[in-house]
């Protein structure tokens, strides 16, 4: 079979070895996702790209794979080539999750709770004892919580009223100075993804497992090792297909049966102190996470749920000894801080070499140091990265914050978000939480008690996107350049129309968004939106109220993890059978395990079963079956996603 990697199409024009038919497909999507994802978080909370293998970019990769096979048999044309549909998925998949968790969802009404939800009893607006007196006239529409651009975001435009008469202009100022802050974020974020590249990629070769699903689906189906031949990968794509197609029916026609993919079988086992901890467990079936479980690694597929288990039993035994739920969280909190420090240094010494040589490089030392691979030059990834955390620090402290506290509040964001990365490249989870929030960990190393009102303010203000990490860019731009890699593209054209994606589709959310919201009004939003407004006023109240402080004990619970998360390396390293991995340890922590876990027991119970029969070989055999369930997961609940958006009957379609 001929190699389609360098050659064009008739009539098309080069964008390295990229085409701009493909530059221009994968942008219109970006702005489609942006405007339709906004108005599906709102009003539904459909999340259309939320997680590291996003629907949204799959998606359409399985429609051009539609597209391609009717045009060759239909009309003996040829579609777009494999590189094309990839270079198309990499432009998606990083901002898949700017129109949901990543910015949308919290950006516009984060920003106006506190204004919105003053009270004389609560004192936001006070003089004295409030605290809008401490955000900058700049950051805000306005103080004024009567003003139609405050009182008609929440409660709905009056009657009559139309898309004209939104007062826009009250938003240009605030918009114009966060929405630099933003995008400045998201470039620090991948000018590190750059720098991770080679050591995690080529060096360390991780498996990134996620991305064996669109590097499998983009195969020709007439080469010779097309998943699509196989009867196994149909099999396991009608598994979810039918469920959740019996499952939306019912949705519609309530007589239709449904199958219960959460049963409650945990939830009333046990009503006496302690067991009464493990009913809170939760059986609940994925079934992308159980055909991502079946391809990782052993050990990995086992640490995550069995880590999982082991803090329910480290649960009840602190409550055998008396100690309280939120007692046990505060050290939950603190072995997740130990674990993800552990980890950062861990993998910083492993890649000291190439550290230094991205180092030596930036300065000019290295001349003997090829980095024209890599997605940026060295020395513009070192400064971008860098700089570009200066002058977010000095952004924060430009509107009120000591300089000190984005120091440490977007140093840990980072650090945390490395760690997180790794999981998602090296274990394959499709959501990763962070055990503790950026707020909360700047706050309580500091000691609550001890940081002003005016930074408690600033901290939680500023902190109102970072918190919630479920389809951050930077695990999706690094599996992005492994795609790149792996299909020979160019990586700096990649990486550039990533950056692009990332603008355009910010920029895409700020009309939408708020046009769907005074609309509709908060009210009559989907769950979620509904409440995230009063996020940021509840946590700079908590913030004020709380008198925590950082204690020995904490510096001993989280000294205490770290040594424990060096065992478990130091194991994993020198013996090939140690069962117990690190990243499963970090996660056990998070909600990400309360969610996924029995799903990942699942995958991998039924891997050991597969190899124990018939070892690797049969394994492989069954692999088609794995990836099938994934695409067909994808498949059925983004159509399904569709149809509600067109036909919505109620918040949530399908419980997923």
């Amino acid at each position: 079979m001929p190699d389609d990697r360098d050659s064009a199409g008739v009539g098309e024009e080069k964008v390295g070895n990229l085409t701009l038919r493909a530059a221009a497909i994968g942008l219109l999507c970006v702005v489609g996702i942006s405007v339709a994802g906004c108005f599906s978080a709102y009003l539904r909370y459909d999340l259309i790209g939320t997680g590291h293998l996003p629907r949204c970019a799959l998606y359409p990769i399985l429609l051009i794979v539609v597209m391609n096979v009717v045009l060759k048999k239909g009309f003996g044309k040829r579609g777009l080539r494999r590189t094309e549909m990839l270079f198309i998925y990499c432009t998606i998949l990083v901002m898949t999750g700017i129109p949901g968790q990543q910015f949308a969802v919290y950006f516009y009404l984060g920003l106006v709770g506190p204004i919105y939800y003053a009270t004389p009893q609560n004192q936001y607006a006070d003089p004295v004892n409030g605290f809008h007196k401490y955000i900058n006239d700049w950051l805000v529409p306005t103080k004024d919580q009567d003003h139609p651009a405050i009182k008609w975001l929440f409660e709905g435009l009056p009657q009559g009223a139309t898309f004209t008469d939104i007062p826009w202009g009250m938003w240009v100022r605030p918009l114009l100075v966060w929405t630099p802050f933003a995008v400045l974020i998201f470039f620090v974020t991948l000018c590190i993804v750059s720098m991770l590249r080679k050591q995690w990629v080529e060096r360390e070769r991780l498996l990134f497992p996620l991305m064996q699903v669109p590097l499998e689906v983009t195969k020709p189906p007439e080469a010779a090792d097309s998943i699509f031949k196989s009867k196994l990968l149909w099999v396991g794509f009608a598994i979810p297909v039918i469920v959740y197609g019996v499952n939306g029916v019912h949705a519609y026609l309530p007589s239709f049966p449904v199958f219960d993919l959460h049963p409650p079988w945990t939830r009333d086992l046990f009503s006496e102190k302690p067991w009464y901890v493990l009913n809170s467990m939760g059986i609940h079936i994925y079934f992308g996470m159980i055909g991502i479980a079946y391809i990782l690694m052993s050990d990995v597929g086992f640490s995550f749920w069995f880590f999982h288990l082991f803090d329910r039993i480290l649960l009840m035994i602190a409550i055998s000894f008396g100690s309280s739920g939120s007692q046990f969280n505060l050290l939950r909190r603190n072995t997740h801080v130990g674990a993800f420090v552990a980890l950062g240094l861990f993998y910083a010494w492993v890649g000291r070499r190439h550290i230094a040589d991205i180092v030596r490089k930036a300065f000019g030392r290295g001349k003997d140091i090829d980095d024209s691979d890599e997605p940026m030059g060295y020395r513009m990834a070192f400064f971008g990265a860098t700089g570009g955390f200066f002058l977010i620090c000095a952004w924060c402290w430009v509107f009120g914050m000591s300089f000190i506290y984005p120091v440490v509040l977007f140093g840990w964001y980072f650090l945390a978000l490395i760690v997180l990365t790794r999981i998602v490249a090296e274990a394959g989870l499709l959501v990763v939480f962070f055990g503790i929030s950026p707020q909360d960990f700047t706050l309580s190393s500091f000691g609550y008690g001890n940081v002003s009102a005016q930074n408690a303010t600033m901290i939680q203000l500023v902190s109102r996107n970072l918190h919630d990490p479920a389809a951050s860019l930077m695990p999706q731009g690094l599996q992005a350049m492994k795609i790149a890699g792996e299909a020979h593209l160019n990586k700096r054209k990649v990486f550039g129309i990533m950056m692009v994606a990332v603008v355009i589709a910010v920029l895409a959310c700020h009309v939408p968004s708020l046009w769907v919201t005074y609309k509709t009004g908060v009210p009559n939003l989907g769950w979620y939106p509904r409440v995230v407004g009063r996020f940021v006023s509840g946590g700079i109240e908590d913030s004020l109220a709380s008198d925590e402080q950082f204690e020995a004990r904490d510096v001993g619970e989280m000294g205490g993890s770290a040594v424990f998360t060096a065992f478990l390396l130091v194991m994993r390293q020198r013996f090939l059978w140690w069962p117990f991995h690190p990243l499963g340890y970090a996660a056990s922590t998070t909600w990400t395990m309360w969610r996924y876990w029995s799903a990942i027991f699942l995958g991998w119970m039924i891997k050991v079963v597969v190899t124990w029969l018939g070892g690797v070989r049969l394994w492989r055999k069954l692999y088609p079956a794995a990836i099938g369930m994934i695409i067909g997961n994808t498949f059925i609940l983004f159509t399904w996603t569709l149809i509600h958006f067109i036909w919505p009957i109620q918040e949530v379609l399908i419980r997923e």
